[in-house]
């Protein structure tokens, strides 16, 4: 194509036209055009390019130029601004005769043959333009994609707007039972054939499940018959019903434009939709419902779902907005709802706050007699808060309430009221009865399914058996807890399932497997960020590395547990580092240098800061002696290193002043 002028191109472009209006595809496909951009950006990455291919894509690149030439506003045919677009579309596309075009736009036929070649001289400027810059690219693809859409049976188009609908890949199966009924399932069959032979869909070597190629859907997403459209997402609605995806089944009752179906879908299967890590998109979705779309009712839970999983996603603020509203609600019950999810919010910020709010809610559902469920979960709630303060008769007190209203076919309560029973009889320090109320809990938790309840009791049957010295039961719980928060991808839980499991193995005298497990918890708390459990799994790793008498690894973790000390205000484990220190008889850290290294201390005591080279000349030894010194200095957590380079330099760490 660089080789030809503009003349070449003009007779190209006729000749292409010409091909065009004959139906000449072959023709069209050893044209240079056709082995031009213009063209080979139309087809799909790896799919095989065929003659009859390359030489329809022409044909849609030909369409999309003459189209480049329509002028804007309404269709006209004896507007001058229109004779360019007019001449060839008519003609050379639509195959209109001479004689019917020129009456038309009422000219003469001679006129007519001037304006073709004045309309092609227009459209070589067009296409010289597209070809330097290829600013158009996706919609000359459309017209290949409608073009090759087109070429497909009737059934083959209507088994690709279902794909496109679906928006995901999609059993072969599902498809043939939403269209079953009007096809035979053999037509079908040949209707995908026809798809993936022209990879407007792929699928699995056993076809068994199919999609849309991305870039047909995109195409065809703007052109799906509404009515069509919607009775396939009630459809596959029902199909992910079937298959337990509630989201997927609520984002398809919205797309076929049922939002008071698909929020009380979400309403009704939250938690799993949580404990499936869909919270993200569940907001995104309630975020699309306006106040008209649902009745008062739905419209007031939908927010104060909303409001859940803003404080699950940390956003705690924006969750206390969200249930102040609910607090004008019109009925007994969503207004007690509304306090209560507030009271939980302010739980760990506010005891005054959160104490009003259960106070108010329990007023509430006591005096008009009404949701003893929710009324248990307060009192619940209460004596959680009353927990936190050690106030533990009041709480006893309060869970002494909740266990006297008959919650017991409410499975799901009934593990909540065991589970605070558990910590209760942990924090009054009966931990028999602390077995007793957390295997009546894990139970509970097991005959609903709730993953999460079941992994978080696991957990804590784990810990208590380890504190009552049955290693065995609770090395046995641990794993329950492990696999089940790998399931549910709560990696807080597995870390702290492999510290705890650390503890047991070193209380067997079983240090290297409790360095090993205590290695993995620190991995995963450092990826996470968590400095709380962090600090403390860096003063297990001290003690278990003083334990077999890896010197160098104990003052690793133990500066790093003073540093985590002091950024989480942990005094108190600072302190018990340092009585682990004295414990092993280790004298100080700075006792455990080198005679070299102190030299580095003793320089840093009365400059800011030494480079490699200037370690070098103090100690008088190699680069590479250098570097190792000053990198063991930095793993002990002496130093800490600035800068990139050539300018890179070391200062005291905190632990070292």
């Amino acid at each position: 194509m660089d080789q030809l002028t503009n003349i070449d191109l003009q007779k190209e472009l006729s000749d292409g036209l010409k091909f065009v209006r004959e139906g000449r595809i072959l023709e069209l496909s050893s044209m240079s055009l056709a082995q031009s951009t213009l063209v080979t950006e139309c087809f799909f990455v790896g799919h095989p390019v065929t003659p009859d291919i390359r030489g329809r894509a022409l044909r849609s690149v030909l369409r999309w130029s003459v189209d480049s030439l329509m002028p804007g506003g309404e269709h006209s045919w004896l507007s001058s601004e229109w004779r360019y677009y007019n001449t060839l579309n008519s003609f050379f596309i639509d195959g209109m005769k001479v004689g019917e075009l020129a009456e038309k736009m009422g000219i003469a036929h001679q006129t007519l043959y001037l304006a073709r070649t004045d309309a092609i001289i227009e459209l070589t400027k067009t296409v010289v333009a597209e070809l330097r810059s290829s600013l158009d690219q996706v919609r000359r693809k459309n017209y290949f994609l409608e073009d090759q859409y087109l070429l497909h049976t009737p059934l083959a188009r209507k088994l690709l707007r279902l794909l496109t609908a679906f928006n995901q890949s999609m059993p072969f199966q599902l498809a043939s039972e939403i269209l079953d009924g009007e096809n035979e399932g053999e037509k079908l069959s040949k209707a995908f054939v026809e798809l993936t032979n022209s990879a407007m869909v792929i699928s699995d070597p056993s076809s068994t499940t199919v999609l849309v190629h991305p870039e047909v859907a995109r195409f065809l997403t703007f052109n799906l018959d509404h009515a069509e459209r919607k009775g396939w997402h009630e459809s596959i609605a029902r199909y992910f019903l079937k298959k337990q995806n509630y989201f997927e089944a609520a984002q398809q009752l919205a797309n076929a434009r049922l939002p008071q179906k698909s929020a009380d879908i979400l309403l009704k299967h939250s938690d799993a939709i949580s404990n499936n890590m869909q919270i993200e998109d569940m907001q995104k979705l309630i975020y699309q419902f306006e106040q008209n779309d649902l009745n008062d009712d739905t419209w007031i839970r939908i927010q104060l779902l909303a409001g859940d999983n803003l404080k699950l996603l940390g956003d705690l603020d924006s969750a206390l907005t969200i249930y102040q509203k609910g607090l004008a609600a019109p009925t007994v019950e969503l207004k007690a709802e509304a306090y209560f999810k507030r009271g939980m919010a302010l739980f760990l910020t506010n005891f005054d706050e959160a104490l009003a709010h259960y106070n108010h809610t329990i007023r509430l559902l006591t005096e008009s007699n009404s949701d003893q469920n929710l009324l248990t979960r307060v009192y619940i709630a209460r004596a959680q808060l009353f927990m936190r303060e050690e106030r533990l008769e009041e709480a006893e007190e309060s869970m002494q309430l909740a266990s006297s209203l008959n919650i017991d076919q409410d499975r799901k309560v009934f593990s909540y009221l065991q589970s605070a029973w558990y910590y209760l009889a942990i924090k009054q320090g009966d931990l028999r009865k602390a077995v007793e109320f957390g295997q009546q809990a894990w139970l509970a938790a097991t005959e609903l399914g709730d993953s999460v309840r079941m992994a978080e009791m696991s957990h804590n049957l784990g810990m208590v058996y380890a504190q009552l010295g049955e290693i065995e039961n609770s090395k046995n719980y641990l794993n329950k807890s492990t696999a089940l928060a790998q399931d549910i991808m709560n990696i807080e839980m597995v870390a702290l399932n492999h510290k705890t499991m650390g503890g047991l193995h070193f209380v067997q005298s079983e240090y290297e497997k409790a360095i090993e497990k205590y290695l993995i918890a620190w991995d995963m708390l450092s990826e996470m960020g968590n400095l709380n459990w962090l600090t403390h799994t860096a003063y297990d790793l001290a003690e278990a590395y003083g334990q077999v008498g890896n010197v160098d690894k104990f003052w690793v973790f133990f500066n790093k547990g003073l540093d985590l000390a002091e950024q989480t205000g942990f005094s108190a484990l600072a302190k018990d580092l340092e009585i682990l220190r004295e414990g092993f008889g280790y004298k100080s850290f700075k006792d455990s240098l080198n005679d070299r290294q102190k030299l580095i201390f003793s320089y840093l005591q009365e400059n800011e800061k030494i480079s490699n080279r200037e370690y070098q000349n103090l100690a008088g030894i190699s680069p590479r002696q250098s570097l190792r010194d000053l990198q063991d200095l930095l793993e002990k957590g002496m130093l800490e290193k600035q800068g990139k380079g050539r300018s890179v330099y070391y200062t005291l760490s905190v632990n070292s002043i």
